[in-house]
């Protein structure tokens, strides 16, 4: 079927071999750009809707909207008020992702769907190609892949600007109200790999995040709580580019202590006693 967002997409520049990679790739292979907080994807065009040609008339009872389906992570949702940020291609194709997920009698594995994103009464994108669905393990509801929503050159969210997305299947309307952020990075969790050490061992902490967008990083701050000189770190921050990372800490001291991770007003803590 005609893809109606082609007319959009810039001209693809990156070789032959780039243009073909599945779906997945192409949102697993997004790379940070510096600046604007945006990301850089493999090439100038946005990756292709995962599109189906016959969109199925089975009965939708729920539609909740979320962003970018981020590897083999559940669907979350968004919620009334939430973030997003925007994925830009490395020549052009600034684009927003979303996924769906439904429930039915059952769901239909193509959906004909509705999606627009609106700012004040303007509609800077409006989607209607039909799109696969998939079933989710242990349950009866199925997802989407991600749905990249293309914006026109001259109509890209600023960050810090708001944006009202919908999303309409088999009757049922989701929608959500965003603010552009730079990234939606989430701290998990921090774990000392044994919870004692010696004065003069190196303590493996491992921190665990959520990298959203896939392949970007982020600069984590590092601090200590509990007794002082127990735990001599090496610098003040460090820079996290993939979900389980090793922290290596000098236990200088005798005492308890907790190495802090923050990033912005997120924060994990774990404690080791030096002896």
């Amino acid at each position: 079927m005609t893809d109606k967002r082609a007319e959009r997409r810039p001209a693809a520049l990156a070789p032959a071999l780039l243009c073909d990679l599945p779906v997945r790739i192409w949102m697993i292979a997004l790379l940070s750009l510096p600046g604007l907080g945006m990301t850089c994807g493999p090439s100038a065009s946005p990756p292709p809707p995962d599109d189906c040609a016959s969109p199925g008339d089975q009965p939708i009872t729920e539609v909740a909207l979320g962003p970018e389906r981020l590897g083999d992570l559940p669907f979350a949702p968004w919620g009334a008020s939430d973030t997003a940020y925007i994925t830009q291609g490395a020549q052009g194709g600034h684009m927003l992702g979303v996924s769906l997920e439904l429930a039915g009698e059952p769901a239909p594995a193509c959906l004909a769907q509705h999606s627009q994103v609106r700012q004040g009464g303007e509609v800077l994108v409006d989607d209607d190609v039909p799109i696969n669905t998939y079933e989710q393990a242990g349950d009866d509801r199925r997802i989407t892949n991600t749905l990249w929503l293309v914006f026109d050159e001259d109509a890209v969210p600023a960050l810090g600007s708001e944006l009202d997305v919908t999303s309409e299947a088999g009757g049922q309307t989701a929608s959500a109200h965003l603010t552009i952020v730079s990234d939606r990075h989430q701290l998990i969790s921090l774990a000392p790999a044994a919870p004692t050490a010696r004065v003069g061992d190196t303590v493996q902490f491992t921190l665990t995040s959520l990298l959203a967008p896939a392949g970007a990083g982020y600069e984590a701050q590092l601090s200590t709580a509990g007794d002082p000189g127990v735990l001599m770190l090496p610098a003040p921050t460090t820079w996290i580019y993939s979900e389980s990372v090793p922290l290596m800490i000098p236990a200088a001291a005798p005492g308890t202590a907790e190495l802090v991770v923050r990033y912005g007003e997120q924060e994990v803590r774990a404690a080791v006693t030096v002896e």
